[in-house]
């Protein structure tokens, strides 16, 4: 996650003739999504495989996937509760519930 995030965010920064080189090597969102379930299903009492999917569904995927991030966000605590990963993304995203959920109840 951390590779296509940062790949994507310093893109502009880089040489181009670099970016053909890097652009062959780095991998998709997708790409990055099919190994973290799999680092999941390998290991499903490691909290960090479920927290950085978590993120993963937050970052890359939106609001689309805003229940499977606070689904896996919830997962990474279960098996570690002082996760901070999973701590802030799950706090984060119940914040944004919450804050949406009374600016429809106001109008």
């Amino acid at each position: 996650l951390y590779m296509v995030l940062y790949y994507s965010d310093n893109n502009t920064n880089k040489d181009t003739s670099k970016e053909d080189e890097n652009a062959s090597s780095s991998p998709t969102a997708k790409q990055v999504q099919m190994q973290l379930l799999k680092a999941a299903k390998l290991d499903s009492t490691k909290a960090g495989p479920f927290a950085l999917l978590g993120l993963w569904y937050e970052v890359v995927a939106g609001t689309t996937d805003r229940k499977r991030s606070i689904g896996c966000y919830s997962k990474a605590l279960l098996l570690d509760p002082t996760h901070p990963v999973a701590g802030r993304g799950l706090l984060r995203l119940l914040k944004q519930q919450q804050q949406s959920s009374s600016t429809t109840n106001n109008n």
